[in-house]
């Protein structure tokens, strides 16, 4: 019998005043990197040069939740609220709001068996449950998440909305995510697809990336399965022309505002583009067909030019020029690619690339602002 996986979520406290070490007007943390562009820019007040060394763990903090933690912990303050809540997904398909201050557990949700690696093909997370980041809805107080549930019939990928008052499963959800695709005519076979990238939320409908659980393994896609909030159910899905070319970084989709933009790892050849080791421009209702303008690509087939494993990531100019708009984007080869979002470039032409590492890049990038300068 497997013992259970206990994960401590520590906190970490700066010796200033409380107010001035909390994050900006404490605004909740609802995404991956705090927005749906993935800048990963926070401001923590406090938190400066003089104060850094004085960092420490609190230990009043327990933070203890059933299984590990492979999704980013969220930060939920409702309205009103005198304390804001730590939301935290594991590997045991375990949902929990701790408190902020204390760790103490407000409330937890188990969403069903997680998935033995026995019972997968390969893989390298066991037990798999929940790994992709969930995202909150600031509206309506909810969170969407994505779950490898096995519940004895077949392994499932189950898309949960829940409530944040107390982790209820709210109605008309979960979906099941093969069962909802087949519906509109979309194949999914849950054994061979994983789901480690974050989740998005653009208005009403919620993105979902998919890859596989390693490479080569199985006949999986690439995939971003579109969902409706209002009427919870898959309403359309993007999937790489070839097999492979998975998602695999955890920041997962970007949302500039206009498009969604997703990295892609090493796809089968096939005559035409795969629809891997690219950067994809999608629309919001993910029925692409694609030009140039609307994918990079390097060519090549090793793993080295890889783009699936670090997100890209949207950059807007302050002083305009040709490029205002741009998504910056880092692969295994160490190289760092520069793209105009207008114009993606196809195969092998972006604005500009740049050897910025002597290893392949596996990262999260994050984008601020320094006067007119954009770091």
């Amino acid at each position: 019998m497997r013992l259970p996986a206990i994960a401590a979520l520590a906190a970490v406290i700066l010796l200033c005043a409380p107010a001035a070490c909390a994050i900006e007007n404490d605004a909740t943390v609802p995404t991956y990197h705090a927005d749906a562009a993935r800048s990963g820019h926070y401001v923590v007040p406090g938190l400066t040069w003089a104060h850094a060394g004085d960092m420490r763990l609190d230990g009043a903090f327990d933070g203890r939740v059933p299984g590990n933690i492979y999704a980013q912990p969220l930060y939920w303050r409702p309205a009103g609220a005198a304390g804001g809540q730590v939301i935290v997904a594991t590997e045991d398909n375990v949902v929990a709001a701790l408190d902020a201050v204390t760790g103490r557990t407000v409330w937890q949700r188990s969403l069903g068996p997680a998935t033995k690696r026995s019972a997968l093909p390969c893989g390298n997370i066991d037990p798999l449950g929940i790994t992709g980041t969930p995202v909150i809805d600031e509206r309506s107080g909810a969170l969407y998440l994505d779950a490898m549930v096995d519940r004895g019939d077949g392994l499932r990928h189950l898309v949960f909305g829940l409530s944040l008052a107390d982790g209820a499963v709210l109605p008309g959800w979960p979906v099941d995510v093969a069962d909802s695709l087949r519906a509109i005519g979309v194949t999914f076979d849950p054994r061979v697809q994983n789901q480690r990238g974050a989740l998005t939320m653009v208005g009403d409908q919620l993105y979902v990336p998919y890859g596989g659980h390693s490479d080569p393994c199985g006949e999986y896609h690439g995939s971003v399965v579109g969902f409706r909030l209002d009427e919870p159910a898959a309403f359309g899905a993007w999937l790489t022309p070839s097999r492979g070319g998975g998602n695999w970084a955890p920041g997962g989709i970007a949302f500039d505002g206009k498009h969604l933009f997703i990295g892609t790892g090493v796809a089968d050849s096939m005559d035409g583009w795969s629809g891997g080791q690219s950067v994809i421009r999608l629309p919001l209702d993910l029925d692409l067909n694609p030009t140039p303008q609307d994918f990079f690509a390097v060519s090549g087939s090793d793993y080295d030019h890889d783009l699936g494993m670090s997100n890209p990531l949207p950059i807007d100019l302050s002083d305009g020029g040709p490029h205002p708009a741009l998504v910056i984007t880092f692969a295994r080869d160490g190289k760092a690619y520069l793209l105009d979002r207008a114009d993606l470039g196809g195969v092998d032409h972006p604005l500009d690339a740049q050897t910025v590492a002597a290893y392949g890049i596996v990262t999260s990038p994050a984008a601020y602002r320094i006067g007119q300068d954009t770091m």
